[in-house]
């Protein structure tokens, strides 16, 4: 096993929630120490830059080379961060979320883009600052709900502070003519090449990065001022868009959602118009597709993921989704004896109409699993069995 990490994330406890449904626990393991769990695994800490299909060898930094029989890649994915800014930050491992939570212990006002899983927990865990949340859907948590389940939602977030919300349905229609044209264009375009992909990641993946986070990745995450937050329920208010701020609490610390609203432009300057309102000092200033724009400590960009393959060849044909393209027995394009699995991967394959791919643990691990089988040939037509007939995953938000 080659690892970028001297740590690596391995699936601890599996509880059976129901007969397709299983709920895991996430962990931090020494690399060394989980080899030597494991008596027929040598663990060797490397950076690999490429995979040499035809020598049936692992390029590593300073001239390492490792020869395999069989090769499964596993490399995960990379946080799709909207600028390389610095004052735009992504959260995608352990070490990615300790300096969120040093970066929050000053913070004032932070922005938050996206409406995942990751933007959902963060923004019901960060009490310690003002948030303003913007979502580009009609509602939250669009990713894992619909509009009705999503109406559950809010009265959690607002048990630990003032909520908002500001529906910028109004601000947008005399734009939507213009910007559904514009994504139809989009949309008929050829998917993004694998040069594309891996020049948008590149920023990203200039120094190794850790696993996934897991459940409860928020656990870790602590802001200097959240046990100041009251925790007495306090009433929403929904508004029409507005370029007025959140009225100002006591504490600060009020949380304004934005929906159909997405990024626009960032900026190390005010507008004359917010110079004017505004009497704090931002260090980044966010303009949002509708109108409004916010000054603010630091961007969140929780706007999901890009596969992490940059460092293999174009003998790795690429989905649209930037992932690497398996078939029914997890095998690449690039040869029969290497393998893909995880967020890596791209799969096509499944022809189920109620299983689709979402780069989740879950998934991942249920991958990993089925990769290892088909690799040591232990499988038939039906190895696959019912995992990718049914899509079935569980979470737990709050």
């Amino acid at each position: 096993m080659v690892t970028a990490t001297p740590v690596v994330k391995q699936v601890g406890k599996v509880v059976q929630v129901t007969r397709k449904l299983e709920e895991m626990e996430v962990v931090e393991r020494d690399a060394d120490a989980f080899g030597q769990d494991h008596a027929n695994l040598r663990v060797v800490q490397a950076r690999v830059t490429g995979v040499d299909v035809g020598r049936h060898t692992v390029e590593c930094e300073g001239g390492v080379s490792l020869p395999f029989d069989k090769c499964l890649v596993c490399t995960g994915a990379v946080p799709k961060v909207v600028s390389t800014h610095p004052h735009v930050v992504g959260i995608r491992d352990t070490e990615s979320v300790q300096d969120l939570a040093r970066r929050l212990e000053t913070a004032r006002r932070v922005l938050v883009l996206g409406n995942g899983g990751i933007a959902l927990e963060l923004v019901n865990e960060v009490t310690g600052c003002e948030l303003v949340w913007a979502v580009k859907d009609a509602y939250v948590g669009n990713t894992f709900f619909d509009h009705t389940a999503s109406g559950f939602v809010l009265p959690e977030l607002e048990k630990r502070r003032p909520v908002r919300i500001i529906d910028n349905k109004d601000a947008k229609a005399d734009s939507d003519g213009k910007k559904e044209e514009q994504n139809e264009q989009q949309q008929q375009q050829q998917p993004p090449q694998a040069d594309e992909l891996a020049a948008a990641t590149k920023p990203v993946e200039a120094s190794p990065t850790g696993g996934a986070l897991g459940p409860n990745w928020t656990v870790g995450l602590s802001t200097t001022a959240s046990s100041s937050t009251s925790s007495s329920p306090t009433a929403s208010t929904t508004e029409a868009n507005t370029n007025s701020k959140p009225p100002t609490t006591a504490a600060g610390k009020a949380l304004t959602i934005l929906t159909r609203a997405e990024l626009e432009q960032l900026s190390e300057s005010p507008p004359a118009s917010e110079a004017e309102k505004e009497n704090e000092d931002w260090p980044l200033w966010v303009l949002l597709t509708n109108g409004q724009t916010w000054g603010c400590d630091f961007v969140v960009s929780a706007t999901g993921v890009v596969p992490l393959v940059g460092f293999l060849g174009p003998e790795f044909e690429r989905g649209e989704d930037g992932g690497v393209l398996v078939n029914e027995h997890m095998q690449t394009t690039a040869g029969e004896d290497v393998y893909a699995a995880g967020d890596c991967c791209s799969m096509t394959w499944p022809e189920s109409e109620v299983w689709f791919q979402m780069r989740l643990w879950t998934q991942a691990r249920t991958m990993a699993l089925y990769a290892a089988r088909c690799m040591a040939g232990v499988v038939d037509e039906l190895g696959a069995g019912f995992s990718f007939e049914l899509f079935a995953h569980m979470t737990r938000f709050f």
